[in-house]
């Protein structure tokens, strides 16, 4: 039995058969690791005493031990990280951890085969017999090092499954046997060999799970892996789901070819009609192997996981929030604007995001907003801000936000990578809508949003944002751009609601929000965007702010109601800017400048 929050498994590879006909495979490894070992050191298991012994093993049940009755123990895979100061190595069986030895084989740096960096398969001095009565069994190893070594071999948990039993360490001749299965397996196995070994035994590998199930959509993916440990081909088998508290059953036929050692990961989706939403708010679920194709599966305890999942009654169509720190003065900047750009102009990638544009960073421009200063809070870095920089969603996730603990901001390193990461983000359930509709005034914009929540504790503290932004601004001199290009800044942001938005007032599970943004003269109304997020404020955590949905509505859905026949209108007043970009009143004569009006901006010598 696994735990039952698995993730997909970055050692797991594709494996070789060892022979093409079962006939000719005489010996069969047993163990957790599943012929994986990791020859980087791993943190934590490991000792720098001199002349010190020390020892890691597994626990084989007798369950699984009497699956190879008839058979025998000849030799033991073990996996070394490192042979440095490491001076000999014995393998041993063992009915308890401190027991002793039932049988065991050693290899040195002199010997043939001699100790090695990776797998060392080490012959026992006698076969250690399997019975059909045989009682559960240690198999681990002893090294003796002569200085600090690192030479213990585990896969860590955040890698590979937590399985109990499959790590235990003794780090010191006089140290305590510790269990360290939450952390870690061991890279051992026992080498079984003879000709009575089982034909067919399907294992449940990892599963990944959404955490929630929507009642209206009746359907619930599953990704399950699943590996062939004994010798015979299978060709199908069941997979069978069987939701807590309910007698129903739900099973789903896999054809899938697998031989010896192969595995495969298969798409499973099971139509969960008898789950309500007077449930529970979580129920827990299992997941079964059953009825291979050619013959009774002869060991079911690798069979199962199981997991849990919310339940909702409905959920929404996410957009994730793209947000960028960037300003005329970071010559890297463009580089990273362009990877968004080109990532928008994929239609299909478009309408499944927001985007937004702080003008911060690295120093301010003439595009700065108070708000946009703000924002570098969520940087995260006592003070420390840079640009180019992008949050997703203000989500910190190690996985990509590895600029500091706690911090959202990241670094993309091409559209693609966007792509990727827009995707996962965007396959993750929403718990809450907006509707945006706007009037498009004289001089402002009169803005409402309005949506529903399908979970009441969809986040702890939810503040509604409404922001204007505009696209296709020419920019005064943005570094890092050839003296002749023309340069046009996207999704600036040019007017906010709130920084941090404004407390959602609900009415059972509806929400409606109104509120004006005004205009400037100068912006070109046909660029214009209203944004719309709702995101979790927490004054005390940057990492905790996460947005919960976001949407946006451009110029052309805007409702009119200016009498403005021209939006594009050279008639406003102009404004001067010098060449730092610091808005200026009229120029002084012999001054360069830049002068901007209906949107267009010129470079003037007076």
């Amino acid at each position: 039995m696994k735990h039952p929050l698995l993730t997909a498994l970055t050692f797991l590879a594709a494996f070789t058969t060892t022979s093409a006909q079962n006939a000719e495979v005489v010996s069969m490894n047993v163990g957790y690791c599943n012929g994986n070992v990791n020859t980087s050191s791993t943190h934590g298991f490991s000792t720098t005493v001199k002349g010190d012994n020390v020892s890691g093993a597994i626990y084989l049940p007798a369950e699984m031990v009497q699956l190879y009755g008839g058979n025998s123990i000849e030799s033991i895979n073990a996996g070394l990280a490192s042979t440095l100061n490491v001076e000999s190595l014995t393998v041993w069986v063992r009915s308890s951890l401190d027991g002793e030895n039932l049988a065991e084989g050693t290899i040195t740096k002199e010997t043939d085969p001699k100790l090695a960096k990776g797998w060392n398969k080490v012959a026992l001095e006698s076969p250690y017999q399997l019975t059909d009565a045989s009682e559960g069994l240690y198999v681990g190893y002893t090294f003796a090092q002569k200085g600090a070594s690192v030479g213990m071999s585990v896969l860590p948990a955040d890698v590979y499954p937590i399985q109990p039993d499959d790590c235990w360490v003794k780090l010191g001749t006089d140290a305590e046997w510790t269990d360290r299965s939450a952390e870690a397996t061991m890279c051992i196995e026992a080498v079984v060999t003879g000709d009575n070994l089982p034909q067919y035994n399907l294992s449940l590998m990892a599963m990944t799970n959404p955490e929630y199930f929507v009642v209206d959509n009746g359907k619930y993916k599953v990704n399950a892996t699943v590996r062939n440990s004994a010798l015979a081909t299978v060709s199908a088998f069941d997979m069978t789901l069987t939701v807590g508290g309910s007698d129903v059953s739900h099973t789903v036929r896999v054809e899938q070819p697998l031989a010896y050692k192969e595995e495969a990961t298969v798409e499973l989706e099971f139509a969960i009609d008898d789950v309500v939403s007077d449930i529970p708010a979580v129920r827990t679920f299992s997941l079964t192997i059953e009825n291979i194709a050619e013959g009774d599966d002869q060991y079911t305890l690798d069979n199962t996981l199981s997991s849990g999942f919310g339940v909702v009654m409905v959920d929404y169509t996410r957009r994730v929030l793209i947000e960028e720190f960037t300003t005329e003065s970071c010559p890297n900047c463009p580089r990273v604007a362009r990877f968004i750009h080109e990532f928008l102009e994929e239609p299909a990638n478009a309408e499944k995001v927001t985007a937004l544009c702080h003008h911060s960073g690295f120093n301010t421009d003439w595009l700065t907003i108070i708000s946009d200063k703000s924002y570098l809070w969520l940087y995260n870095m006592g003070g420390q801000t840079f640009a180019p920089a992008v949050m997703l969603d203000r989500k910190y996730d190690p996985m990509w936000c590895d600029e500091a603990e706690g911090s959202p901001i990241f670094m993309p390193t091409s559209a693609q990578h966007l792509k990727n990461l827009v995707n996962v983000r965007q396959s993750e359930i929403a718990f809450v809508s907006l509707k945006i509709e706007v009037e498009l005034l004289e001089n402002s914009v009169n803005v409402k949003v309005s949506g529903d929540r399908a979970k009441e504790d969809f986040a702890e503290n939810p503040r509604l944002v409404v922001a204007l932004s505009e696209d296709n601004i020419l920019a005064l001199g943005q570094a890092g751009t050839a003296n002749d290009e023309d340069y046009y800044h996207q999704h600036v942001s040019r007017q906010v609601n709130e920084t941090w938005g404004v407390p959602i007032e609900w009415d059972g599970d509806s929400y409606s929000y109104e509120c004006t943004l005004p205009l400037k003269d100068y912006y070109v109304r046909e660029n214009l965007v209203v944004v719309a997020y709702i995101f979790n404020y927490d004054e005390s955590d940057a990492g905790n702010c996460e947005v919960s949905n976001s949407n946006e509505l451009r110029f052309p859905s805007f409702t009119d109601n200016s009498g403005i026949s021209d939006v594009t209108s050279d008639d406003a007043a102009p404004r001067y800017y010098n060449l730092q970009g610091v808005e200026i009143d009229d120029p002084e004569p012999g001054t360069i400048y830049i002068r901007v009006q209906g949107g267009k901006a010129s470079k003037i010598i007076r």
